[in-house]
């Protein structure tokens, strides 16, 4: 499936700091600390960076 974004494949610029995905999760009433918070900004780059690849170059990731 092509992307309509051609760069996603590389999110080396972390956008999104610890404390505005804070402030994003308290208005959807999700309490979370600045370690959690990093966890969960790592789980989504981590998932969008998996997404923008091809199964070929995921393969050679895991390999």
């Amino acid at each position: 499936m092509n992307s309509v974004y051609k760069d996603t494949k590389s999110f080396g610029d972390k956008k999104v700091s610890t404390k505005h995905a804070i402030a994003i999760l308290a208005k959807n009433s999700i309490q979370v600390d600045e370690d959690e918070a990093t966890v969960i900004l790592s789980f989504l780059y981590l998932v969008a960076k998996v997404r923008g690849q091809t199964r070929e170059e995921i393969d050679t990731e895991i390999l």
